[in-house]
């Protein structure tokens, strides 16, 4: 008998394992995620997994995390409404132009040296080398935000005050113009005993024509009556110059007797001769009862584009979004626009216009409408979302599709109140993070879209009171910086579904 345990419990011994372990593997990140349910530990089957915060770093379409190039500076000021149809040109007589408002001038950014090419004055000492910069337009009041619009070597500018065109065809070095001629008055008409016109009723109108051959709209018709027995033959016309120093003739149309449609009779120069009878007139044209052969008159009505916030190019016309008016051009006619029907009204004022190949997307602050057709009078309206559209914020891309239809498709992207926004063709929209990152969106901001090391990525930067969200997720992690009001998110863009628009 083993006495030393006599009366006690037999001894036991415990060991202490370790706790079960599980390995994560994560192969990459598909982004961000603040709404509930927050799935940061999980893992997918394709080894992707969700990222609560990430900063100054992109992240591809595989999963992987690359660290946001920095950024050099190549002009000091304040400024604002940047635009680039390619990148800064070589010279500052290339194809390719920068543009951007500061203060009260439109200026042009160029790689190009320490001089300007206009009379050799110096560039602003604000601009980096190789960068200089040189004004385009002045007198340009207030800081109200601009929109451009590229189509056949002019670049076309507007904001709800002015409206302007830089034309670089003009010459070696681009030039800042106006956008569509203000049509002439009405000319004065009086009656001349030399001549051999018929007895009737004469319908006169005028118009101007620029140096690149541009011509505006119609004056009002002014009318001469010759009468019966009268020894008047012929009719005295006056036509008032144009201020435009670019306004190189004027147009004179004159009807048959008792004749609608005026044919071009002739064209005088838009200078005041030696014996002008009158203060701001053209010395007369004599219509002594010349054949008439020219063309008739096809630009009755027609006026320059109201100023307007947003401008598109689709189809042959040009689109100027102004307030909630949505005006168009002529066809191939850009400077030329009906103001008596050539337009269409939507119930608030239009924060988002972008053409695709088959349609425009328009936006409010409270809508999405895709504008489908060719011509505006077959025009058909889809009313596609309530996300809205943050006023300044589209821009173009084009992204990989589903399928091969889709594939290189022209794609415009925006800000809303559910976050970013892709249309395509078709009227197709995708709310891009809605049920997955959230924050609020500003009453104003930018965008820009550009591929770099493989990916496509979409950068916008808003501002302002923060809009209503049609639809929220709690708790939410926002970007907001409250110091300067601003927040900004870049995002890899997935493929685009190609279901028909929400």
């Amino acid at each position: 008998m083993n006495t030393l345990n006599q009366g006690r419990p037999a001894a036991t011994t415990t060991v202490v394992r370790p706790p079960a372990t599980t390995t994560l593997t994560y192969k990459g990140f598909r982004g961000l995620v603040n709404v509930d349910p927050l799935s940061v530990s999980e893992v997918s089957s394709d080894g992707l997994s969700d990222l609560r915060s990430a900063i100054n770093v992109d992240i591809d379409n595989s999963g992987g995390v690359i660290t946001r190039p920095g950024f050099l500076r190549v002009y000091a000021g304040k400024v604002h409404s940047l635009y680039s149809n390619g990148k800064a040109g070589a010279s500052c007589s290339g194809k390719e132009v920068c543009l951007f408002r500061q203060a009260d001038r439109l200026m042009q950014l160029y790689q190009g040296g320490a001089t300007t090419c206009v009379s050799g004055v110096p560039s602003s000492p604000e601009a980096v080398a190789p960068y200089a910069v040189q004004t385009l337009a002045t007198g340009i009041n207030g800081q109200l935000r601009m929109s451009y619009q590229y189509v056949a070597g002019r670049v076309y500018y507007s904001d709800t005050a002015i409206t302007g065109v830089v034309d670089l065809t003009a010459g070696s070095i681009p030039v800042a113009r106006s956008w569509g001629m203000l049509p002439p008055d009405a000319p004065v008409l009086s009656p001349e005993s030399a001549g051999v016109l018929s007895q009737g009723n004469y319908q006169v109108a005028l118009t101007y024509t620029r140096s690149d051959g541009q011509e505006s709209g119609a004056s009002t018709v002014a009318s001469i009556a010759l009468t019966a027995g009268s020894s008047k033959g012929g009719i005295d016309i006056l036509c008032p110059l144009s201020a435009d120093p670019d306004v190189r003739r004027i147009n004179i149309y004159v009807s048959a007797p008792n004749g609608e449609v005026p044919y071009l009779l002739a064209s005088v120069d838009n200078t005041p001769g030696s014996t002008t009878p009158r203060l701001g007139f053209t010395q007369p044209y004599h219509y002594r009862g010349e054949t008439v052969t020219g063309s008739p008159l096809l630009t009755w009505g027609l006026r320059p584009p109201p100023p307007g916030q947003l401008l598109c190019y689709y189809r042959g016309r040009i689109y100027v979004a102004s307030l909630n008016t949505l005006w168009y051009s002529q066809p191939y006619a850009y400077e030329l626009f009906d103001p008596a029907q050539g337009w269409l009204v939507f119930d608030e004022p239009i924060t988002l216009l972008a053409a695709v190949e088959d349609g425009i997307f328009v936006g409010t602050s409270e809508e999405v409408v895709f504008v489908k057709g060719t011509e505006p009078e077959r025009f058909q309206m889809m009313r596609l979302s309530n996300c809205g559209a943050v006023l300044g914020t589209q821009t173009m891309g084009t992204l990989p599709g589903n399928n091969n239809s889709d594939t290189g498709s022209e794609t415009v992207f925006w800000e809303s109140r559910m976050g970013k926004c892709a249309g395509s063709s078709g009227g197709r929209l995708q709310l891009l993070n809605a049920d997955r990152y959230y924050y609020e969106a500003g009453e104003i901001g930018t965008g820009v879209f550009w591929q770099r090391d493989g990916m496509q990525l979409y950068l916008s930067i808003m501002q302002g009171s923060p809009l209503p969200p049609v639809n929220y997720h709690s708790p939410l992690i926002t970007t907001r910086d409250e110091d300067s009001g601003s927040y900004s998110l870049a995002m890899p863009m997935p493929e685009l579904e190609s279901g028909p628009g929400i």
